[in-house]
């Protein structure tokens, strides 16, 4: 899978993330998706709000895994790898993208 490490913001703070922009081979998709990671835990969900995202790196390509638990294995080290490389773009918490209004 193609992942791509970013921040977001809703209507709070920035927050690191992860995403998957591809065809996802695991299941046999028939159309390019979009799954967004982000790492943080929620008291509830963020329907109806505004997402920004910046694109900040990338970390892999596209792959199929043997099984569910070798991909579930991948994807949280593709979040830890994330995590880490986030930390190098703090400043960007205050970049105009996200603090000027939706």
């Amino acid at each position: 899978k193609q992942w791509y490490q970013r921040r977001v913001r809703g209507n709070g703070p920035v927050l690191k993330a992860v995403t998957s922009v591809g065809w996802n081979p695991q299941y046999n998709n028939d159309h390019k998706s979009v799954e967004v990671h982000i790492i943080h835990e929620f008291g509830g969900d963020f329907y109806g709000e505004t997402l920004r995202f910046m694109f900040l790196g990338y970390i892999r390509d596209e792959v199929s895994f043997d099984s569910l638990e070798a991909l579930i294995d991948r994807i949280n080290a593709d979040v830890s790898e994330g995590s880490a490389a986030l930390d190098h773009h703090l400043d960007l918490r205050e970049d105009p993208f996200f603090t000027n209004p939706v």
